[in-house]
């Protein structure tokens, strides 16, 4: 089966979340921020999220009032604790008190008290228009709720609810939220299962083996196996140590194509065979091909399991592609068509976007052998907020080669006036993966994403940008090449590539023209 093909049969499904400490994993560096205000404009005033300033007591209200320049009561901080949760700390108290809720979720002060759930004091961030953020407090989706830090437009009440009323939570924050990170990395234990039901004769186990632990003895630049591929497209921060199961019955057949049965008649057939699941980090099962079925592939988004069958267990590509719903990476899409002005064509909502079309460049878009884009790389943790920095003024921006480290960035980002965000990377041919014919515009040009995350759901999806003007649904010309521009209506800034050779590029970016 041709890895474009994977579009049509690759099945991926959004997972209940499970406990935070199941989902953590060696942080990437959390960049420091510093203080600023929390803003609201409520009938043609801005207003300003203020702490009492009563240090006599171990709590305080807080409360919507006029904003005052340099009051510290009105700074406040959000500081990064890890899986794109923030403690929010007032600048006059200090990191000593929290804003936080209690037990019913049902109000919120600044509070000196550690008790109870550390969610109580854990919040996450959606990004809306340039500055503009939401923040729900962690504890009240774990009671069922999801509840923003919100005011009465009315008055200066300050408290949490449901989206919906109302009462206003968006607030402006002048400092640059960093992108959701949901770090996969460091070693990662992995049992690999290659099963059949009772019914049925077990299948040569050998190209399940080779496709996803690889053969022994050859060098990484031959070795086109899942495990290499997870090792070098995360630059050697992601190491999956595997565990082999051949020919293992699984016992009867279900009725249906039920995943979860398959799963547990594996994880049961596993104990038989002296492993424990529970002793790994992920679960890999290939089963033979079963009409029932109407996947190649199969996994949560984001989750700790993988399922293949038939051939297509065969190939490298359907086991990385579903690795990358289970590290939170929805099907990929594409965006063509865009109108030119002056030639340029002009990023905005007159393009066209096509969910799940093929993106060379994207292994959750059809890509196959492509290694992961940038922005997927920065999700999971395997590049920092400082190798791929936010574009925010007029200049020239150098980018290395992806997985080659040099002095410049791996990747840069900019911000959008609807929440998403822009990123941009620049490739070359290496092996065994990178494999693009010397003339393609992949390795020849900048090429650009526009990337949506959903924090609540721990995911994100990669839109693909074809560059060039009133293009059609191939993407073969999508990147940006040297001397051709891009102009991103929702940034408001152009790009333009001024140089681009085997050692890196250069972007030059500028505000539109009027």
């Amino acid at each position: 089966m041709k890895p474009e093909l994977l579009a049509l049969v690759c099945v991926a499904f959004l997972a209940p979340l499970p406990p935070a400490d199941a989902l953590a994993a060696p942080a990437p560096s959390l960049t420091e921020v510093g203080y600023a205000p929390l803003k609201m404009t409520v009938g043609g005033e801005t207003r300003c999220l203020t702490a009492n300033g009563d240090d006599t007591k171990s709590w305080q209200y807080v409360a919507l009032e006029t904003c005052k320049d340099g009051s510290r009561l009105q700074n406040w901080k959000l500081k990064a604790i890890g899986n794109a949760r923030y403690f929010i700390f007032n600048e006059y108290f200090g990191e000593t008190r929290y804003l936080r809720t209690y037990g019913k979720a049902s109000s919120i002060a600044l509070d000196s008290d550690t008790s109870g759930y550390t969610t109580m004091r854990s919040w996450e961030v959606s990004n809306g228009a340039l500055n503009d953020i939401r923040l729900w407090n962690v504890y009240s989706r774990d009671i069922g709720q999801w509840k923003t830090l919100d005011a009465d437009p009315q008055g200066q009440s300050v408290g949490i609810s449901i989206p919906g009323s109302t009462r206003a939570d968006v607030w402006q924050y002048d400092i640059d939220m960093p992108t959701p990170q949901f770090p996969v990395a460091g070693t990662k234990k992995v049992l690999v299962m290659a099963t059949h039901f009772s019914d049925e004769t077990s299948a040569d186990s050998t190209p399940v083996r080779d496709t996803v632990l690889g053969v022994f003895g050859t060098p990484y630049y031959e070795d086109r196996s899942a495990r290499n591929y997870l090792l070098q497209a995360s630059g050697e921060r992601l190491t999956a140590n595997m565990d082999f199961l051949d020919e293992v019955d699984i016992g009867e057949r279900p009725d249906a194509c039920n995943a979860s049965q398959i799963l547990s008649a594996a994880r049961d057939a596993a104990r038989h065979r002296e492993r424990n699941p529970q002793d790994y980090d992920y679960l890999f099962v290939s089963i033979r091909q079963w009409r029932q079925c109407p996947w190649v592939g199969l996994a949560p988004v984001p989750g700790n399991w993988v399922l293949a069958q038939g051939s297509s267990a065969h190939k490298f590509w359907t086991w990385t592609h579903e690795f990358g719903h289970a590290m939170g990476f929805q099907h990929a899409r594409i965006r063509y068509g865009c109108p030119a002005r002056d030639g340029v064509a002009q990023l905005g909502g007159d393009c066209t976007t096509y969910n799940y079309g093929k993106a060379p460049t994207d292994p959750m878009g059809g890509g196959g052998a492509a290694m992961f884009p940038v922005a997927y790389q920065h999700f999971a943790g395997w590049l920092s907020d400082a190798d791929v920095p936010w574009i925010k003024h007029d200049g020239t921006y150098k980018l290395d080669p992806l997985w080659r480290r040099g002095s410049a960035a791996q990747g840069y980002r900019i911000r959008r006036s609807d929440g998403s965000v822009l990123f941009v990377e620049f490739r070359r041919p290496s092996q065994p993966f990178e494999t693009w014919w010397g003339a393609s515009p992949y390795v020849n040009g900048v090429t650009v994403y526009v990337v949506n995350y959903s924090p609540k759901a721990r995911s994100m999806t990669s839109t693909l940008v074809n560059t060039t003007p009133g293009s059609g649904r191939s993407m073969g010309d999508a990147p940006l090449l040297p001397n051709h521009s891009l102009d991103d209506t929702l940034s408001g800034m152009r790009l333009t590539v001024t140089l681009a050779h085997n050692d890196g590029a250069e972007l030059k970016v500028e505000k539109l023209p009027k």
